[in-house]
């Protein structure tokens, strides 16, 4: 495997890894009463957005993989507060 195909396989598993992640904290939070707030209702859509965009850029990795940190770039500043809440 080449020095490219190992650091995209890595960066795959990052992004994947943090998809997981979010995944595990949006279903401790999920099923709350907070999810339908005035407040926190579109933090959650932010997190359920950024957890899309973690999935577009795993799949990114392997073609465009500036396009695909870009994109991981703004899903995790869409899922910033809930790493700030924990």
């Amino acid at each position: 495997m080449g020095k490219f195909q190992k650091e995209k396989m890595l960066q795959a598993i990052a992004y994947l890894t943090c998809t997981v992640v979010l995944w595990v904290y949006l279903d401790d939070f999920g099923a709350s009463e907070f999810s339908g707030g005035r407040l926190t209702g579109p933090l959650f859509k932010m997190a359920d957005l950024g957890s899309v965009l973690f999935l577009l850029a795993l799949l990114l990795t392997f073609f465009p993989r500036r396009t695909a940190a870009t994109i991981t770039q703004a899903a995790t500043l869409l899922c910033f507060h809930f790493a700030c809440t924990s």
